[in-house]
């Protein structure tokens, strides 16, 4: 991002030595400086944004990128053409002011005298300087206030008002069946402990029922009903 905006900077301020006697291949070295400097610049700053926020924001960030970006160009261009008008009316002669009334048409140079060629020629050349002054001087601007931005890396956002929901293993009955360990076996002993219970107790009744005088498996009999003798 520094290296696009001092690149753009640069190619910027050059234009403005442009005249009347510079070579179309330092002419084409200044724009190459410029393209690289916009290159560096605009999409670098796209995905520093998009880094840089909730992704249930990047579509609002993105469209309002590209909204600033395209109003930015439509201004720029509205503000190089009255600068151009302006300078051009008040370079040119009186009898060739009508040619800033429309700034983006072409001149016809082959028409004029030699002494209004030369005088269209270098009004023209004003104007495009100037323009370039204006155009370094915000750009300036932009490469001064882009040494404030910290690096901070790709950190992500968190999305506003989200919040973390914990989630609770619930146990089915195949893993209660499958058991988790001491638990189970727990169990286990706990009933083969109740098993074992009741098997004693049920040997010591019958034990003592069948050692008591009179008595028969199944009960006693009643004393009344007992033989005599």
């Amino acid at each position: 991002m520094y290296i696009g905006f001092g690149s753009w900077t640069l190619g910027s301020g050059l234009m403005i030595l442009s005249d009347r006697s510079i070579s179309y291949g330092w002419v084409c070295l200044f724009m190459i400086l410029i393209g690289v400097g916009t290159g560096f610049t605009f999409q670098p700053l796209l995905v520093a944004i998009q880094a840089h926020s909730p992704k249930s924001q990047r579509a609002v960030i993105t469209s309002t990128r590209n909204f600033l970006r395209n109003s930015g160009g439509a201004a720029g261009l509205a503000i190089g053409s009255a600068i151009t008008a302006n300078v051009l009316q008040s370079s040119l002669p009186d009898s060739l002011q009508y040619i800033a009334n429309s700034t983006f048409a072409v001149p016809p140079l082959a028409s004029f005298s030699p002494e209004d060629r030369d005088a269209v020629i270098e009004s023209y050349t004003k104007a495009s300087q100037t323009v370039f002054i204006f155009c370094t001087a915000i750009i300036g601007i932009a490469f001064f206030l882009c040494m404030l931005i910290t690096d901070n890396g790709l950190y992500q956002a968190p999305t506003p008002g989200a919040e973390v929901k914990e989630v609770k293993e619930v146990e089915t009955p195949h893993d209660i069946e499958k058991g988790s360990g001491s638990e189970v076996e727990s169990v286990h002993a706990e009933n083969e402990f109740d098993s074992k219970d009741v098997k004693d107790v049920k040997e010591y009744t019958e034990l003592e029922t069948s050692e008591l005088p009179g008595n028969e498996r199944g009960g006693f009999q009643d004393p009344q009903k007992r033989p005599l003798g």
